[in-house]
């Protein structure tokens, strides 16, 4: 899917599963303090199904990417920051 104007998003609260899915499409995304992304899947057994995990590697790179998934922990406003700078 191919978009010809900017996605702008908000993320307020939690951002896991089918949300975290929605907002690596985003182009700008615009976090509250409180918010969160995560990958929950591995942490529940559940086997990676969709391409969260070829766009996030796309955006952060592989090496950021995999620690992420495979640990299942949760990033935080700060980390996110931290991670693209």
């Amino acid at each position: 899917m191919e978009f010809n104007k900017p996605l702008i998003g908000a993320i307020v609260g939690p951002t896991v599963a089918g949300g975290m899915e929605l907002v690596l499409w985003y182009d700008i995304r615009i976090m509250a303090e409180d918010a969160y992304f995560g990958i929950y899947y591995r942490r529940l057994g559940i086997p990676l199904l969709d391409r969260v995990t070829v766009r996030l590697s796309r955006l952060i790179g592989q090496r950021k990417a995999l620690e992420i998934v495979m640990t299942g922990r949760k990033v935080t406003v700060q980390d996110a920051h931290n991670i693209k700078s």
